[in-house]
C-alpha cells in the first residue's frame, strides 16, 4: 500500500442524501466552503465525503453514483492517522454505525454536537425517536475523541447526560465552538413574483415540529389578527415529525398564512430581508440559526426567552414568553414603533468558526506536535512533508518525498526548495 499523508474527511452524508436545507444542512454546506481554513490549520488535504451503498465516496462522486454504476467509482480509502469529522446529522442514515470501523482503522474521530433535545424534551418526540437518538449519541460519545458543541447550553446538557450514564466527560473533551449566520447567498430578485409573497408579513423559519412552538405562535398570530392586525405570516420550513396539528392550524388561516416548504438559501435570504420582523417561538434549541440569520439579514427579531438565544444574541432580539398568552401578539401589534439597529450586527464569520473547529481538531490529530520533534540535521519523510507544506503550500506525494530525501541535511533540502520556488516565480 502506497504511503500518503493523513487526510481530514468531513462527513456530509445526511446533507447530500436528504437534500434538505434546515439548520444542520446549512452548517455542513457552509463548513465545506471553508476547506482551505482546515487545510491551513492542519496541514492536510480536506475531503468532504458521503456514504452510499455501504461505502464512502467523495461528495462529487456520491451525487452521481447509482447502484448500477457503483463499480465505476472508487471508494474512499480510510487509513491510520486520518481524521474523520462529522458536522452532519450523525443520528440519521446509520452514520454512527461506522464509528467502530473508523476506530479499528486507527483514525481520530470528532463529532459536532448540536443539541440533546430528543432527550431533554422527550415530550416532543415519539419513544422510538428518543431511543434511537440516545443509542446514536452513546455510540458517538464512545468512539469520538472530540465532541465540539455549538453552544454552552449544549455543552452543559451533554456533560450532564454523560454524568447520568456514569461517563466522565470534561469540558476540554467537548469545547464550545462559535457558529455564524449560515446563509451567505444573494437574495433571489424574482422570488417575490414567483411565489406571490404578501407585501407585509412576519416570518418564521424552521422545520414544522412541535418543539418549534408553531402551534403557540399561530395562536398568537390569531390574537394579533383578531385585534385588527393586517400583516400576514410566512412560514419557511419542511414538514417534520408530528406536524399534523401544525399543518391543520396553518390551513385554518386560509390566505393569511403562507407555508413555503422548499426555500433555498437565496430565497430564504429574500424572505428574511423583506419581512416586517422575524419570529422565533421555539421551545428548545441548541443554537437558533433563524435568530442569528434574522438579526443579520433583517435586524428585527422576536425571540422566545431561551437562555441559548441570549448566549449569542444578547439584548438584540425583542424577547417574549411563548407560554404567556398575549406577549408575542402585543409585540406584533406594536411592530411599527420598534426600530432596527442603525449599525450592522457582527455575529462572527464562518472562517472564524472553521478556524476554531480546526484548532480543536489539531489536538486529537495523531500527527499533531510530531513536527516539533523532527531532528534539524536529519532528513526524514516527516521532515520532507512539513518542509514541503511550508515552502510550497501544498501536500507532497510519495514521489516528492523520494526526490527530497536525496539531500543529506534539512538546511540543504530547504534551500533547494526555496531555489525552486524563486526560479518558478522568476519565469
Amino acid at each position: 500500500m502506497m504511503e500518503r499523508d493523513p487526510i481530514l474527511y468531513i462527513d456530509c452524508t445526511s446533507t447530500v442524501r436528504s437534500n434538505l436545507n434546515t439548520g444542520v444542512q446549512r452548517v455542513v454546506r457552509t463548513l465545506c466552503n471553508q476547506l482551505s481554513v482546515f487545510s491551513e490549520q492542519l496541514g492536510v488535504e480536506c475531503i468532504p465525503v458521503c456514504n452510499q451503498f455501504e461505502a464512502f465516496y467523495r461528495v462529487e462522486d456520491a451525487r452521481l453514483i447509482t447502484k448500477s454504476t457503483q463499480a465505476d467509482f472508487v471508494p474512499v480509502d480510510f487509513r491510520h492517522s486520518d481524521i474523520y469529522f462529522c458536522p452532519d446529522a450523525y443520528w440519521t442514515m446509520d452514520i454512527y454505525r461506522w464509528y467502530p470501523f473508523f476506530q479499528d482503522r486507527g483514525m481520530s474521530v470528532a463529532t459536532l454536537i448540536y443539541d440533546l433535545i430528543p432527550l431533554t424534551h422527550p415530550q416532543f418526540f415519539s419513544e422510538e425517536i428518543t431511543r434511537a437518538f440516545e443509542k446514536a449519541l452513546l455510540e458517538i460519545i464512545q468512539y469520538s475523541k472530540l465532541l465540539p458543541c455549538i453552544s454552552c447550553e449544549t455543552q452543559r446538557t451533554l456533560i450532564e447526560f454523560c454524568r447520568s450514564k456514569s461517563i466522565l466527560l470534561e469540558k476540554e473533551d467537548c469545547p464550545v465552538v462559535p457558529l455564524a449566520p449560515a446563509i451567505l447567498a444573494t437574495p433571489c430578485q424574482d422570488y417575490e413574483v414567483d411565489n406571490g409573497l404578501p407585501e407585509n408579513y412576519f416570518l418564521i423559519v424552521g422545520t414544522l415540529e412541535p418543539r418549534r412552538g408553531y402551534v403557540e405562535a399561530l395562536r398568537e398570530f390569531s390574537i394579533y389578527r383578531d385585534g385588527g392586525g393586517e400583516a400576514k405570516l410566512v412560514i419557511a420550513g419542511k414538514s417534520g415529525s408530528n406536524s399534523d396539528e401544525i399543518i391543520h392550524c396553518i390551513s385554518s388561516f386560509e390566505q393569511s398564512v403562507l407555508w413555503i416548504s422548499d426555500a433555498n438559501d437565496s430565497q430564504l435570504a429574500n424572505l428574511y430581508q423583506r419581512a416586517i420582523a422575524i419570529i422565533s417561538p421555539s421551545l428548545a434549541e441548541g443554537y437558533g440559526m433563524p435568530v442569528a440569520e434574522g438579526l443579520v439579514y433583517n435586524g428585527l427579531v422576536f425571540a422566545n426567552r431561551l437562555s441559548v438565544f441570549g448566549e449569542f444574541a444578547g439584548a438584540h432580539p425583542y424577547y417574549f414568553d411563548i407560554e404567556r398568552e398575549g406577549e408575542l401578539s402585543r409585540l406584533m401589534a406594536g411592530v411599527d414603533q420598534l426600530s432596527r439597529p442603525d449599525y450592522k450586527l457582527n455575529l462572527g464569520s464562518w472562517r472564524h468558526s472553521a478556524d476554531a473547529i480546526a484548532t480543536q481538531l489539531r489536538k486529537i490529530a495523531p500527527f499533531h506536535g510530531v513536527h516539533t520533534a523532527i531532528e534539524l540535521t536529519k532528513v526524514s519523510p516527516e521532515a520532507v512533508r512539513w518542509a514541503h507544506w511550508l515552502v510550497f503550500k501544498r501536500q507532497c506525494n510519495p514521489e516528492d518525498v523520494k526526490i527530497w530525501m536525496h539531500y543529506s541535511t534539512i538546511p540543504a533540502m530547504y534551500d533547494a526548495m526555496l531555489y525552486e520556488v524563486n526560479t518558478h516565480n522568476a519565469i
